[in-house]
């Protein structure tokens, strides 16, 4: 129940829960500008791998400028990917630690109608889920 395939499914998407680290109707200015934008730049609807492809580089971005710019060796460029507290359009991410596993939010998701649109909107939030790295 993604946005890249939403409107192939029509009206028959309405109502479908699911769950995962991102929404298009996330409710945070982030989001909003995140989806806006690459409306605008792409004429297109935002997909999850969009938007994780944007996370990721703003992580890498965050451990560089960490850096200052330079990275001496992997392991430095993993530490400071591993310090990485940063707010996306997905919602607030870091790193676990011990397993290396991203921590993030989780929403539960419901396709429903948006004006002439049916995109997924949050009904309910599991804040900082940590993957189980299994």
């Amino acid at each position: 129940m993604e946005e890249d395939t939403i409107e192939a499914q029509g009206a028959a998407a309405v109502g479908v829960d699911t769950g995962l680290n991102w929404a298009y109707g996330i409710d945070t200015p982030a989001n909003k500008a995140f989806v806006a934008n690459y409306r605008k730049l792409y004429n297109s609807i935002p997909t999850v791998d969009s938007v994780a492809g944007y996370v990721g580089a703003q992580v890498v971005w965050n451990a560089l400028k960490k850096l200052g710019g330079k990275v001496p060796s992997q392991d430095a460029l993993s530490k400071a990917v591993l310090e990485t507290k940063i707010g996306t359009p997905r919602g607030p991410i870091s790193f676990d630690p011990e397993t290396n596993n991203v921590i993030q939010n989780i929403y539960i998701r419901e396709a429903a109608k948006d004006g002439n649109e049916i995109h997924n909107k949050v009904v309910a939030t599991y804040e900082s889920v940590r993957d189980p790295g299994v």
